[in-house]
């Protein structure tokens, strides 16, 4: 294995897949949830919308975190967050995404969520507010769709 291999990691054959496929037995969703704990994220899932905040201020309550970072005017309206819940340079950043990728568990995010600013600008903590309707297979997918 030269130097390369190791800084980069060797390159799989294009016609090697990417990760193994879902399992048959676990649909799209539980397969996202599955990879995406498995890289230590948490996740919670509710189909009624009145629970939204119920879970978001338990999150706060569990990690100590009394205010959010959100610059989405639509989750501030839909989960009446007032000025005073909402700084910039809170613990936690509460945004929206673009899509929930189900091959490997990550979160797509695009300047929608993010505007001009770098990630590294937000803080550490995210919580995302997601939707079954942005499950998508994989990153080139993904990333398609929102050109």
């Amino acid at each position: 294995m030269n130097i390369f291999d190791k800084i980069f990691g060797k390159k799989k054959p294009i016609d090697e897949p990417i990760v193994e496929a879902y399992h048959d037995d676990l649909p799209p969703d539980s397969f996202f949830v599955e990879q995406f704990k498995n890289k230590g994220g948490k996740f919670l899932y509710t189909d009624d919308e009145s629970e939204i905040l119920v879970f978001l201020n338990k999150i706060l309550e569990e990690n100590a975190w009394e205010r959010v970072s959100c610059i989405d005017k639509d989750l501030q309206q839909k989960l009446k967050l007032t000025d005073t819940d909402i700084v910039q340079d809170a613990p936690v950043f509460f945004t929206k995404c673009e899509h929930l990728i189900v091959e490997d568990g990550s979160i797509l995010f695009s300047s929608r969520q993010l505007k001009e600013e770098k990630l590294a600008q937000y803080p550490l903590d995210f919580i995302v507010f997601a939707t079954t309707s942005q499950l998508i297979r994989d990153k080139d997918k993904a990333l398609t769709s929102i050109k």
